[in-house]
């Protein structure tokens, strides 16, 4: 008799552990999926720095970022096409722009770039324009230090 109790007892705790356990993974692959996309506005790859003081002299606001031995340069950033389409306008980029994704996790940076897609879709002044590119500029430098140590 007592063999049989002892029998439904550990039936019943690999049950209950293989249901909490099944609730747990479901938990956090969910989180791990919980991403937004944002998109970085590269308009240039050099192996030569030269390269890149050349094609940055006529443009206000960029980030120059070294990645995979390449001198990138970056413009802006948005989470929205009609956004990241007014900045390649404001800059008049001619050519091919490269529109990195990246999925982003960070709730913080991702409504500062919200707040920042609101402002520069309600506005045509450059000078608020630049301010705000500026200022996104600072973040996506910041996230990059971020992710890169």
């Amino acid at each position: 008799m007592k063999i049989k109790e002892n029998i439904k007892r550990i039936i019943l705790v690999l049950l209950v552990s293989t249901f909490a356990s099944i609730i747990i993974y479901k938990s956090y692959s969910a989180k791990s999926n919980d991403y937004t996309e944002i998109y970085i506005i590269q308009i240039g790859a050099y192996e030569s720095y030269d390269n890149v003081i050349k094609n940055t002299r006529n443009l206000e606001n960029y980030l120059i970022w070294n990645e995979d031995n390449l001198y990138k340069i970056y413009v802006g950033l948005t989470l929205n096409d009609d956004i990241y389409n007014k900045i390649l306008k404001k800059y008049n980029i001619t050519g091919t722009p490269f529109k990195k994704t990246l999925k982003i996790t960070d709730s913080k940076l991702i409504k500062s770039i919200e707040n920042y897609d609101e402002i520069l879709k309600n506005t045509d002044n450059k000078n608020n324009m630049n301010m705000v590119i500026k200022e996104e500029l600072k973040l996506l430098e910041n996230f990059l230090h971020k992710i890169a140590n």
